[in-house]
């Protein structure tokens, strides 16, 4: 058999820029994967960049917070850490954004408790039973149910970290019909089995949104109105047709929830500065929520 010849140079050339090429393509790949953004290599600049996806606009006080908390945790890991915080349900609606925090599609995302529902009996529970007008939302992680919330949600890939106070609850209803219930109008609602059931119970029709689809569903006669957190569907505009019942007996409670996979990619420095976030935030949101409710009630002229 004659010997195989040796390659030239120009062979040798072409073979290297393709390994570097191909070198370049996995890194780019591995990057762009929520994996590679927990690092554990210690390497000076970030290690990781999360993304925070949320539901609600970026002037709701939620993302106000959320922005806020990016911050703070960037300066408390000493830049080791940054978030990408990207509002107005670029990643879905809330039911969408739990799927991908289980499957590590994003890394962190606040979510009513009534959307883990499907995955947590226990947060079915909490749900039901409401938040007492105030009683801050992080004692019900206190509590047996809570507990086994986190336990439910572990086998789920989820790892809750803070809970909020939501606000409550609203009957949003064309001028002159807010006192009347939701008889026989077709009404907006999140899609979670909580909500299409207190509709269904005051004799309306739900209508399962998305959040950032209820002001087209009113301007194109899909809706009537809308049952929600008043601040989630809030606009000056919508108020110039609408009233609002705001029922004090119904909150909403939330919680800022992460991917396990992700959490537990972190190095165990980068998770206490999460964890140590993530309970500041339980308290300096409340400013925001204020501001805006005091806001949206004197537009609304709902006192409640």
């Amino acid at each position: 058999m004659p010997p195989r010849a040796a390659p030239s140079r120009l062979a040798l050339l072409a073979r290297r820029g393709a390994l570097a090429a191909l070198a370049a393509l996995s890194g780019a790949l591995f990057a762009s994967c929520p994996a590679s953004r927990s690092s554990l290599a210690e390497a000076d600049g970030p290690r990781a960049l999360l993304r925070y996806a949320e539901e609600r606009g970026a002037n709701h006080p939620a993302v106000r917070a959320a922005d806020r908390f990016a911050t703070l945790l960037e300066r408390g890991s000493g830049g080791a850490l940054l978030v990408r915080v990207s509002p107005g349900g670029r990643f879905g609606s809330e039911e969408s954004l739990v799927e991908q925090l289980r499957f590590g599609g994003i890394d962190m995302a606040r979510v009513r408790l009534k959307s883990l529902a499907l995955l947590s009996p226990a947060a079915k529970e909490l749900a039901a039973a409401g938040l007492p007008a105030g009683r801050p939302a992080r004692s019900l992680a206190e509590l047996e149910a809570g507990r086994r919330l986190e336990e439910e949600l572990e086998s789920s890939m989820l790892l809750p970290l803070a809970w909020y106070d939501g606000g409550s609850e609203c009957r949003i209803l064309p001028r002159g019909r807010g006192g009347s219930g939701f008889d026989g109008l077709r009404i907006g609602v999140d899609s979670s089995q909580a909500s299409v059931s207190f509709v269904v119970g005051e004799g309306g029709m739900p209508i399962p949104l998305a959040l950032r689809d209820f002001r087209r569903a009113l301007d194109t006669g899909l809706v009537d109105g809308f049952y929600v957190p008043l601040l989630s569907a809030w606009s000056e505009r919508l108020m110039e047709s609408m009233e609002v019942a705001i029922l004090p007996e119904s909150r909403s409670v939330e919680v800022l929830v992460a991917s396990r996979s992700t959490f537990m990619r972190l190095l165990p420095v980068d998770r206490e500065a999460i964890r140590a976030t993530a309970a500041e935030s339980e308290s300096f949101q409340d400013p925001y929520y204020d501001e805006a409710l005091s806001s949206a009630r004197t537009a609304a002229g709902a006192g409640g």
